[in-house]
């Protein structure tokens, strides 16, 4: 998971990535995310409030669930980070 830049020639997107798996041949690079959506289009009063909604929800969860939903929760609030640093430029 992560944010990733696509680069088309003098064209940039940058992208949220959420789960999946990158290939790196001599071809190039190929990407299966899980989801991935524009930073552009990216709901962020949303995204924040799926942050909350799994914070409140740990407590429900034990064992691996709970070890990965924290690995989730860790992802969403890097990328939150990034976007609310990358907001105020």
């Amino acid at each position: 998971p992560g944010i990733m830049t696509i680069y088309n020639g003098t064209t940039r997107h940058t992208v949220i990535v959420l789960g999946g798996l990158a290939e790196v041949n001599d071809k190039g690079l190929t990407v299966l995310a899980d989801v991935a959506t524009s930073l552009q289009d990216l709901d962020r009063t949303a995204f924040a409030a799926d942050i909350a909604a799994t914070e409140e929800q740990l407590s429900e969860k034990e064992g691996s669930v709970l070890d990965l939903a924290i690995a989730r929760l860790d992802h969403f609030k890097v990328i939150q980070l990034h976007v609310n640093s990358t907001a105020m430029h």
